[in-house]
């Protein structure tokens, strides 16, 4: 697969409430988001990879300034999650700041926003 046919099938993933990335064919190097190239070797035959949206959080922050569209949602709490399969992704946490801490278990979950599929985590159990 070449990298433009995985970035438009990673949207339509999501829209499927699902979350695949990509595994280099040659060094096996998994990545959440699509990559025209392997970051770790340079080559460009990638296959799918569906994750299971659980991982670990690595480190986040707060955001109190937020663009004028996320003003209702504030304070946004942004996080870096390391997935089980492998591969990290940035994403909006839904939790609060009390709720978090290095090295919490969370999961994926979809929300429709404008019409968007909109990936976030939240803590795995957690409502």
């Amino acid at each position: 697969m070449n990298g433009i046919s995985l970035i438009l099938e990673f949207k339509e993933d999501l829209d499927k409430k699902e979350l695949v990335g990509t595994k280099c064919r040659a060094c096996s190097s998994v990545s959440v988001y699509p990559n025209f190239y392997c970051r770790r070797c340079g080559n460009t035959n990638f296959e799918k990879v569906k994750f299971t949206g659980k991982g670990t959080l690595i480190t986040y922050t707060v955001l109190h300034a937020v663009p004028s569209r996320f003003k209702e949602n504030a304070p946004l709490v942004i996080g870096l999650v390391e997935l089980e399969e492998g591969g990290r992704i940035s994403a909006q946490l839904d939790a609060s700041e009390d709720e978090l801490s290095v090295g919490k278990k969370l999961e994926a979950i979809f929300q429709k926003r404008d019409g968007r599929i909109l990936l976030k985590f939240k803590p795995l159990g957690g409502t």
